[in-house]
């Protein structure tokens, strides 16, 4: 009869029971010897945690494993790790969506920097097109605060600590307070404050008010000390209005979920008559697969959708003070500055609904899945699928498209009649009308030759320099372009080129940034480099990602066949070493891609091919084979086309941190090989 059959059980020693464990040898680790040393070299996942539950438990009665698992069900330990899967690439959907925001915002200031008109304007288009480009450019900038917010947290809580007894991030412990939009509300609040005082007090006029910029406003406002500690008093009065699950709890240093967990297992331990040993071997078994930290990581989404609300509630009051202040005023300066904030304030109020709103359907368990992104941009659709419905990236493509339309203009108005000469700086005095009509030439120098400037003809200088192009005041010091040796601001020179300039190379299919770079490395479909732009591309066949996405993409593709560098890649070597010297570890998500995929070869240079299998087999990472190319005198490109050329059916992936082994040309032209660019921590 098995154990769980016999009326009276002869329960096993502690150290039988610990001989046990061990000697069944698991892929994973022992989870018996867990502790925050050494808990990073412990692979965890949902089936690892019920696969050990299982294999350890088979001495025992069958009625400890029931009991065992209706807790864990009870707890939803399952669902967490399915919240965990979600957040981690909501974390990056929310940082790529921020990355191309903050490249549109950037866009968006250069448009309106080039097309600026004041209200005295005689053209009504050229106003009107001046007021839409600054009200996408409040918007974007209101909406980038709020998806920095989520993508900061959203970090913080998949990056907690793997070992409950290591504490918290600051960030975390710290909530509501440590909210990066608390920044944008306070701000509200102030200039509200200010300028609301400021029309109420002596009888001022309100043109007297609309000669003020926002700076001075708030500087002069901040100076109060009194009034600034109201205002942030008032702000910390909203976010504390609504409590999260966290109250009370949030200097302890243990994981108050894995807590309630041992509590239930305790108590069933009482009263079926359990030995003590066992509540031991369930916390260290929940600690090292991951069940303690999934467990907080849905407690602590928890806590910053509740703190999120308490920020909703303030936006919301800040948002219709200034409505209700900028209705007194039919125009005017003072009006174009409540409406400004008040685009602020309303766009970041947007996005944080939007997001919290999908931050709570995670915390929820969805149905299916809602998020799926990898290191690339939003361009690249093929490697992020977002939901329908996804409010932030709607307002995204809209400005885009708004983006795209007015930069062709732009570039077409740039080589027709040159720079505008107060973006290259040019501080001369001369007429309204002048310095309306007057250009630069696209190479940064006036139309009409000037005193002291390069004669293009005799390439000499004429006469000393008489005409000073000094930047106005606040524009600060102007940039050289290396290329065209044309000054403009830091807004239009980025890492030393010029915006025209850096448009001209990528036409060319060249990559801006490095002269190194091979034409193999630049993407001819969206005139990007696969390094220096960080960038991904379906129809090139690469990608740009981490051992998560590794991971995510050899599901989603269902490979046949996984070929992994070794150094810095699978490993923490480097240049060749030797990984039994020293201290070294192993990617914990391609370790866990290896433990359920069969076919995985490491293809690398690294010659110490019988020290990696051995330092592989002491972390448990089981591969079909280890090919030392430098050993073998072939090239990875053999390798690899070798075996994949042998599978009939099925696409191969190839990951290494080496962009130059991936544009190999034979792997290029391989159309059943994905190449992916090895990048660690995204």
């Amino acid at each position: 009869a098995e154990a769980g059959d016999s009326p009276t059980f002869s329960w096993p020693s502690k150290e039988t029971f610990e001989q046990h464990v061990r000697s069944l040898d698991l892929p994973g680790g022992c989870t018996l010897d867990v502790s925050p040393k050494n808990i990073l070299n412990y692979r965890y996942s949902e089936e690892l945690l019920y696969r050990d539950l299982t294999e350890t438990l088979k001495i025992l009665p069958a009625e400890v494993k029931t009991v065992v698992q209706e807790i864990l069900n009870k707890h939803e330990v399952k669902e967490a790790f399915l919240v965990r899967r979600e957040l981690c690439n909501f974390k990056k959907v929310c940082l790529n969506i921020f990355m191309e925001g903050k490249s549109l915002e950037k866009d968006l200031r250069q448009l309106t920097a080039f097309y600026y008109r004041t209200n005295y304007s005689n053209d009504e288009n050229e106003l009107a097109r001046y007021k839409e480009l600054a009200e996408y450019l409040m918007t974007m900038k209101g909406c980038l605060e709020g998806v920095h917010d989520a993508r900061v947290f959203s970090k913080l809580i998949c990056a907690l600590p793997r070992h409950p007894l290591d504490a918290r991030n600051r960030r975390l412990v710290g909530l509501p307070n440590s909210l990066i939009v608390t920044k944008r509300l306070l701000a509200s609040q102030l200039f509200y404050e200010r300028l609301h005082a400021d029309l109420h007090r002596g009888g001022r006029a309100a043109d007297d008010i609309s000669i003020r910029s926002k700076a001075a406003t708030m500087r002069q406002w901040e100076a109060s000390r009194e009034r600034l500690e109201f205002s942030r008093q008032r702000v910390l009065h909203w976010l504390h209005r609504r409590k999260g699950p966290s109250a009370g709890y949030k200097d302890r240093l243990y994981n108050r979920q894995l807590c309630f967990v041992l509590d239930d297992i305790a108590n069933a331990a009482g009263t079926h008559g359990w030995p003590d040993y066992l509540l031991g071997h369930f916390e260290t078994l929940l600690i090292g697969r991951g069940a303690s930290k999934v467990l907080e990581i849905r407690t602590e989404l928890k806590n910053y959708i509740s703190a999120c609300s308490g920020a909703v509630d303030g936006f919301k009051q800040v948002i219709e003070d200034i409505t209700q202040l900028s209705n007194k005023f039919d125009h005017g300066g003072v009006k174009k500055i409540l409406n400004k904030e008040a685009t602020l304030a309303e766009s970041c109020l947007e996005a944080m609904v939007d997001l919290q709103r999908w931050a709570t359907q995670i915390c929820n368990v969805p149905s299916r899945r809602l998020f799926t992104a990898s290191d690339t941009t939003r361009k690249n659709t093929d490697t992020m699928f977002l939901p329908q419905d996804f409010k932030v990236a709607t307002t995204f493509s809209k400005v885009r498209s708004v983006v795209q339309e007015y930069r062709q203009t732009m570039y077409k108005d740039i080589l027709k009649n040159g720079w505008p000469r107060k973006i290259c700086g040019i501080n001369d005095k001369t007429t309204q009308d002048e310095n309306d009509n007057d250009k630069v030439t696209s190479d940064g120098l006036n139309s009409e030759h000037e005193e002291g400037c390069l004669n293009p003809d005799t390439q000499e200088t004429d006469k000393p320099v008489k005409k000073k192009r000094n930047p106005k005041k606040g524009q600060g010091k102007l940039n050289k372009c290396s290329l065209c040796n044309s000054q403009f601001s830091a807004l239009w020179v980025h890492r030393g080129l010029c915006w025209q300039c850096e448009n001209t190379l990528r036409r060319e299919g060249k990559c801006p940034w490095n002269k190194q770079c091979k034409q193999s490395w630049f993407c001819p479909h969206v005139r990007k480099c696969v390094r220096c732009d960080a960038y991904s591309c379906s129809e090139c066949r690469v990608s740009r990602g981490d051992g998560e996405d590794v991971n995510m993409m050899v599901a989603n593709l269902n490979a046949a066949v996984v070929f992994l560098d070794f150094d810095r890649t699978l490993a923490s070597t480097k240049g060749g070493g030797n990984p039994l010297q020293g201290s070294h570890s192993v990617d914990e998500d391609l370790a866990d891609m290896i433990a359920t995929h069969r076919e995985v070869h490491i293809v690398t240079r690294n010659s110490n091919k019988e020290d990696i299998q051995t330092f592989l087999d002491k972390k448990e990472v089981k591969v079909k084979a280890v090919h030392s190319v430098k050993r073998e005198g072939t090239s990875k490109s053999d390798v690899i086309c070798k075996i994949l050329d042998s599978v009939p059916d099925g696409v191969g992936i190839f990951v290494d941190d080496d962009i130059r082994e991936i544009s190999d040309e034979r792997l290029r032209k391989h159309n059943r090989l994905v190449r992916v660019l090895f990048v660690r921590g995204i």
